[in-house]
């Protein structure tokens, strides 16, 4: 589980970084996955941030300053979520229809927000969230069928059931047999 990251040093630059380890008498080892061309995040971090460095000098302060923006407004929806949510969930779920009657927009990050401390380890991506949501809202969705994601690796399941969203234990895949 990831939980809250911390990140102290994204403003500050890697020559900044490696001139204070230099100064203080500190090698600075890099993680050698940092130079893979077949990482999205090298891909951006060598290849296209310095097309956009050329272009735009500014675009690090811009950068920074939409994650800055974007980490602030996660945070009050959290904050909101938990003031006008927590009263319609709890360990036997969360209504159904509360969470429909979300805007579109905000529905994913409720369903994220719902999951984020009742599940160990990833999250499910946004699109399955999606997908969750649009069969979960669907008028040819039968009163009773099931709706699920599995979590934690199958150890758990999203699942809607009786007007409520539930986290429960997930059943067995294994074949049940008898001698």
């Amino acid at each position: 589980r990831r939980g809250v990251i911390f990140r102290p040093l994204l403003e500050v630059s890697r020559i900044e970084i490696e001139a204070l380890l230099g100064a203080i008498g500190i090698e600075a080892v890099e993680d050698p996955t940092n130079r893979d061309p077949k990482a999205p995040r090298n891909r951006i971090r060598h290849h296209l941030l310095p097309h956009l460095r050329n272009a735009e000098p500014g675009i690090d302060e811009a950068l920074l300053g939409l994650s800055r923006a974007a980490s602030s407004f996660r945070a009050r929806l959290d904050r909101t979520f938990s003031q006008r949510l927590a009263e319609t969930s709890s360990e036997g779920g969360m209504e159904t229809s509360t969470l429909l009657e979300l805007p579109e927009a905000l529905r994913v990050r409720a369903l994220r927000w719902f999951l984020h401390n009742r599940t160990p380890g990833r999250l499910p991506s946004p699109p399955s969230l999606e997908a969750f949501l649009e069969a979960l809202g669907s008028p040819h969705r039968k009163r009773r069928a099931r709706t699920e994601i599995r979590l934690a690796g199958g150890r758990l399941r999203l699942a809607a059931r009786e007007g409520r969203v539930v986290v429960e234990p997930a059943e067995s895949r294994i074949p049940r047999f008898s001698y």
